[in-house]
This record gives C-alpha cells, structure tokens and sequence, in this order.
C-alpha cells in the first residue's frame, strides 16, 4: 500500500514539473545573469518591452540596487558592486501572457571572494 502510494505522488509530481518545463519553454522571453571580473552582466531577451531590478541580499534583506528597462534584446552591466554578497535579476516582461513567462528570477549570482 505504501509503495502504491509512494509511486502515485512521485508520478503526480513528474507530470506537474513537465507542464512547468512545457510552460517555460514556450516563452519568447529569457534572463541571463552572470558575474564578471568586477560586476555582473546581465542579457535579457524578449518580444516587447521589460522592466527589472538588480537585487543584493544582506542576510535575509533585499535591497535593492539599480532598476532597468529596455525592449527587445538587451544587456545591461553592473559595475563597482560590493564583492562580498549575493544577487538576483527580477524581470517582468510586460508583453507575455503566462504567469511563468511574464515573471523571471535568475540564479544567485555570488559575488563573494572578489569574483
């Protein structure tokens, strides 16, 4: 009984991840952020017009540290940041239509260590 139960949610699970993976691949948008040598770099890629925010964690605090805006296909550079903590890239794509689409958090880029 418990394996049948077991196999049940990890099925339920397998298909509620593969309509996210289908859902996101299906966006015309993307974010990419990446630490350079002194700063970060971040690529965005869309149809339509966006607006973001560079994101810095002190402990469990966001503070926030540039917005940005553009349309299409840009890249943006951060420089002088402080090297010893975290960031996200948070972008709304205002032309999209899905949720998961529309919304977009990057990876933790850490900066820690003088990267």
């Amino acid at each position: 009984m418990r394996i049948s139960v077991f196999f049940i949610v990890l099925l339920s699970m397998g298909v509620s991840l593969s309509v996210v993976s289908q859902a996101q691949s299906s966006c015309k948008s993307s974010v990419k952020a990446s630490a350079t040598h002194n700063g970060i770099k971040v690529n965005v890629s869309g149809a339509g017009e966006f607006s973001g925010k560079l994101i810095r964690y002190d402990g469990v605090n966001e503070i926030l540290v540039r917005e940005f805006s553009g349309s299409s296909t840009k890249s943006f550079v951060f420089e002088n940041l402080p090297p010893d903590k975290s960031y996200i890239v948070k972008v709304t794509f205002h032309n999209e239509q899905d949720f998961l689409c529309r919304n977009k958090v990057s990876e933790f880029i850490d900066l820690k260590g003088g990267k």
